[in-house]
């Protein structure tokens, strides 16, 4: 079982080689071993209206959208990457799947140019691509009961509004939740910001930076999650990214990060197609 410290290289490999469950650790959001900034508020706290409108916001069809997306066929592009200490890219491998519901995804097209070196974390590398299934990301990006809207930890982030976005074909407000310099040092994570449907006022991304310490080994880790309208009101995945560096004592760091993109999608009743 992979540990909390290779939780995010643990995850990139899964993205990128084998798919399926996430990591069997701690659920992504709650605070690991080495958080050292984290204290119970003593008192009742005001709940910030940005932080009570983020509790109350729609996430079901957020949650259920790699769910969903199996009545569908469809098209995956997946590039990984790894990056030398000095920033250049080391290593790419891309894909394109072509999925049909009840079967196993086909690759349809591959390219790769130089080689992997994944260090300590290539035990878990499959030397197969037998399993491509999507890894369901919205658990990452969007834990049960995130810390951030916790009453007792609330003291330690900063809610604010942001610029509204487009995403997809969809207007959104924007709210970002960061840890706070003095009252959130330790905390994991670092910095979230919700992408809500004007109209629906329903989740349609997520942006996601943590920060993971132990006594050996330091990691920084971003996910992101954006997921699309369909023509039946059904939202399926549309891109997911995750990107991860980690530091160890005596070793080269490691920065490795996977891209997904989902189009094409058709349903075989023809109750949905793309579309809006």
């Amino acid at each position: 079982m992979p540990s909390r410290l290779v939780l995010g290289l643990s995850l990139v490999l899964a993205l990128s080689a084998c798919g399926g469950a996430a990591s069997d650790g701690p659920p992504v959001g709650t605070l690991a071993v080495a958080t050292y900034g984290a204290r119970p508020s003593p008192q009742a706290v005001e709940v910030p209206p940005i932080a009570q409108a983020l509790r109350d916001v729609d996430i079901t069809s957020f949650r259920q959208a790699f769910e969903k997306q199996r009545a569908y066929s469809y098209s995956r592009y997946r590039r990984t990457e790894q990056f030398a200490e000095d920033g250049l890219l080391s290593a790419f491998a891309e894909y394109t799947f072509q999925a049909q519901p009840g079967s196993e995804p086909v690759i349809t097209a591959a390219d790769s140019v130089g080689t992997f070196d994944f260090g300590l974390f290539s035990g878990f590398v499959s030397n197969t691509v037998s399993e491509l299934d999507p890894v369901d990301l919205s658990d990452y990006v969007l834990p049960d009961d995130p810390i951030y809207l916790q009453d007792r930890h609330l003291h330690a982030y900063s809610y604010e509004t942001r610029r509204d976005t487009l995403m997809w074909d969809r207007q959104a407000h924007v709210y970002e939740v960061e840890a706070r310099a003095s009252e959130g040092d330790g905390y994991n994570v670092r910095r979230v910001r919700y992408m809500i449907d004007t109209q629906t006022k329903e989740l349609i991304a997520v942006a996601l930076d943590r920060i993971d310490l132990a006594l050996l080994y330091r990691e920084e880790s971003s996910f992101f999650l954006h997921v699309r309208p369909m023509s039946n009101g059904d939202r399926l995945p549309y891109t997911s990214r995750f990107y991860t560096s980690v530091w160890m004592p005596f070793r080269d760091i490691k920065r490795i990060g996977t891209v997904s993109t989902y189009y094409g999608y058709q349903r075989g009743d023809g109750i949905a197609r793309e579309g809006h």
